[in-house]
């Protein structure tokens, strides 16, 4: 009885999908929907065939009717961008472009390409242009080893050697310590949260001064490291600086750990442990173009208590690397009967700011039933609204799109009132990016240059008036999310000789602006 009852349940909460799901299609369309969201194998999920086409859009009108085909059939937008930040388009006159990766499961490429493009009519259809041919050999390329013929080319970034790879969250976790344990009073880790699964919420905390912890003689379990230390007590201004909220956005994670490790190396020098992975990882017989000056980055140190937080989604970025590489949510549950084959939460949706619910929760994009129903979004929001680690600057790193953006996101409607600063602070830093490689980003408001889209970390950090125990939020002023590279040949699959690059772009626009908000300051 209870094996039946199990199977009619199993079969309900299918029929509910389905229906939830559903769309008119013409009575010859075979179209074979995969949900990124709803692929639970047991195995390593496989993109070989599957493209991702660029389309680009001539109005506002077509852009949205676009964007709402494409998630109407399930399909996996990568990238929405508006305006200038689609300037790469073959299109003369240009609103915006989309990005939508195609599944292709034995030749039904077509019937996608139909099915997304059928509510156009034929003269008035988006230009489509293929940016990615079969996204599982950009996947394999990932995995593989750095290709050993290119180590002449790349000799003046062998400083970076252990930067030049993407790493698993046990390595980040081990490197973050190995930074601490290099740097005692100027680097220390500090625990923001537990996910769903068990997996800690890690940050570093670089500054100067930092207290040496003293370490116990017993060896008897220790408590979770505090949320804060005493930095920004004594006046420094706090920065927050995020990677990886979305799982499959690597080079955000590899950037954010750049950063931190650049900084301190900056301003200290390698630690003088010959075995360190950060002495073999700053050999090499030329140094690659120097982001901070010594005094520079002792400046930064002194006026700052700054928190990288590399991975903020540590279950989605493990399964990204274990299961699924286009994973993108965390890894909770949702209700039944929705949520029964469809786990995650977009964690860049669960903020409590022009939060709007979803009823989809198979979407890519879901934002759960409520603001900071993750564990991951509210662990971000309890550590920055925090008044004892001093928050001014908030700097959410993603990929990809090369856009240097502050708020709003949730509505183009409103203006934020330190605007001009902002927006100075913007240009200077894409100017400051695209010296190190040539580079160009856009900036702008979220809204305009990218998406419009509620429960945004930026935003939140921003404007929300209340935290997330409902008392009184201080205001965020300095807060941006910057979109790394590329402009969409690679999208979240940027291969590993353009990690560098990469993470010294990001760390040439956070210098940039952590020198004007001190300026600003002090």
């Amino acid at each position: 009885m209870q094996r039946t009852l199990a199977a009619r349940l199993l079969l309900l909460a299918a029929s509910l999908i389905s229906t939830a799901t559903a769309v008119q299609q013409p009575f010859d369309a075979t179209p074979r929907i995969t949900f990124t969201s709803a692929a639970e194998s047991h195995g390593v999920a496989d993109f070989t065939g599957q493209q991702v086409v660029r389309f680009t859009t001539a109005s506002h009108a077509q852009h949205q009717a676009l964007l709402q085909r494409a998630h109407a059939l399930g399909l996996d937008v990568w990238a929405a961008h508006r305006g200038s930040a689609c300037s790469t388009s073959p299109d003369a006159h240009v609103y915006g472009c989309v990005d939508v990766r195609l599944a292709s499961e034995d030749g039904a490429e077509r019937d996608w390409m139909a099915q997304l493009m059928q509510p156009f009519p034929q003269h008035k259809r988006p230009h489509a242009q293929t940016m990615i041919e079969d996204v599982q050999q950009l996947v394999a390329a990932q995995r593989s080893e750095v290709d050993e013929e290119e180590e002449e080319e790349v000799e003046a970034m062998r400083e970076d050697k252990w930067h030049r790879d993407y790493h698993t969250f046990d390595e980040i976790t081990a490197y973050m310590r190995m930074l601490e344990h290099s740097y005692p009073t100027h680097a220390q880790l500090v625990q923001l949260g537990t996910t769903h699964e068990g997996r800690p919420i890690l940050g570093l905390k670089i500054s100067d001064d930092l207290p040496v912890p003293t370490p116990d003689p017993q060896p008897e379990p220790q408590p979770d490291p505090p949320a804060n230390t005493t930095a920004s007590a004594r006046g420094k201004l706090g920065i927050v600086v995020t990677g990886g909220q979305h799982a499959r956005e690597w080079v955000s994670t590899s950037s954010a750990l750049y950063f931190a490790s650049d900084l301190l190396a900056a301003a200290l020098g390698v630690p003088s442990n010959s075995s360190s992975p950060v002495e073999v990882a700053r050999r090499g017989k030329k140094r690659a173009r120097k982001v901070w000056s010594k005094k520079q980055a002792r400046l930064m140190l002194s006026s700052f208590s700054i928190t990288v937080v590399p991975v903020s989604n540590p279950d989605g970025y493990v399964y990204s690397w274990d299961k699924n590489r286009m994973w993108r949510k965390n890894r909770q549950p949702n209700h039944f009967p929705s949520g029964l084959f469809c786990k995650g939460v977009d964690v860049n949706r669960n903020y409590d700011y022009g939060f709007a619910s979803s009823s989809n929760a198979c979407s890519e994009m879901y934002s759960g039933s409520a603001p900071f129903t993750s564990a991951e979004a509210r662990a971000i929001a309890t550590y920055v609204e925090d008044a004892r680690n001093g928050v001014v600057g908030f700097f959410d790193l993603h990929s990809y799109g090369q856009l240097m953006m502050y708020p709003f996101s949730a509505d183009c409607a409103l203006q934020p009132a330190d605007e001009e600063d902002l927006l100075e602070a913007s240009l200077g830093a894409i100017k400051a990016v695209k010296a190190v490689d040539g580079k160009a980003f856009t900036a702008g408001k979220i809204c305009e240059v990218y998406a419009v889209a509620g429960g945004n970390a930026v935003d939140w950090a921003y404007a929300a008036s209340k935290d997330t125990q409902g008392q009184q939020k201080a205001k965020v002023k300095w807060s941006f999310s910057i979109e790394l590279r590329d402009g969409g040949t690679y999208g979240f699959l940027l291969p590993k000789k353009q990690i560098v690059p990469a993470a010294s772009e990001t760390s040439a626009a956070l210098a940039y602006i952590l020198s004007f908000i001190q300026k600003k300051s002090f």
